[in-house]
């Protein structure tokens, strides 16, 4: 039913206990991401938090970080994860745009495999390991020297290369400028996602 406040705003009062309270959980829980919202969005917050208020109010989540690696190979893992956690809707929105893209195209062109065919395995529910047979199978398996190649390069991607200026906008966009410990485009992503650079396995 409705009602009218003291203040002349017409206000809506569920019938049930149950309904009620329910009613009353859901505007509370939008009254709370509305100041936390308001409060982040001052220009004088901490860098941290703001990260913070990136996450909270959409519950995302960030995929495992690139130096993780399955058979000697750097980056795969999370080409795979990013993926899953998409096709969940819960995949941290900024990240969305480059599905496919830039180091996960990287990864496929090494392999042999397109991006699509590779999300396509991921969606059969295969785990990584699977995932990973397929793509020596119905592409190219790299060599022990190839992938020592492929991780030297991977792991060093922003560091006195084309992507160093890059690298330190990305930094500067974060509030991360002052951190000499990223010197590479992996580990950044690991300081913007909360774990600490090269320790893939610090935060999950």
């Amino acid at each position: 039913m409705f009602r009218l406040t003291s203040d002349g705003k017409l206000f809506y009062w569920p019938t049930t206990c149950f309904t009620r309270f329910s009613c009353y959980i859901s505007v509370t829980i939008k009254q709370l991401l509305g100041q936390f919202r308001r409060r982040f969005d001052q220009k004088s917050c901490w860098s941290r938090e703001l990260q913070i208020y990136n996450y909270f109010p959409k519950f995302m989540k960030v995929p495992v970080s690139p130096y993780n690696q399955i058979d000697g190979f750097v980056y795969f893992p999370r080409m795979l994860d990013k993926a899953r956690l998409f096709a969940r809707s819960e995949l941290r929105e900024d990240l969305c745009g480059n599905l496919g893209l830039a180091m996960d195209a990287w990864t496929c062109a090494l392999l042999s495999v397109s991006y699509a065919d590779v999300v396509t395995q991921v969606g059969r529910g295969l785990d990584d390991r699977a995932v990973l047979d397929w793509c020596y199978a119905h592409g190219k398996k790299p060599t022990d020297q190839e992938l020592r190649v492929w991780n030297a390069f991977m792991t060093k991607v922003g560091w006195r290369d084309s992507m160093a200026e890059k690298l330190a906008a990305r930094k500067a966009e974060s509030g991360l400028a002052d951190r000499e410990d990223i010197q590479t485009m992996f580990d950044y992503i690991d300081a913007d996602e909360g774990r600490e650079p090269g320790d893939p396995f610090a935060v999950q």
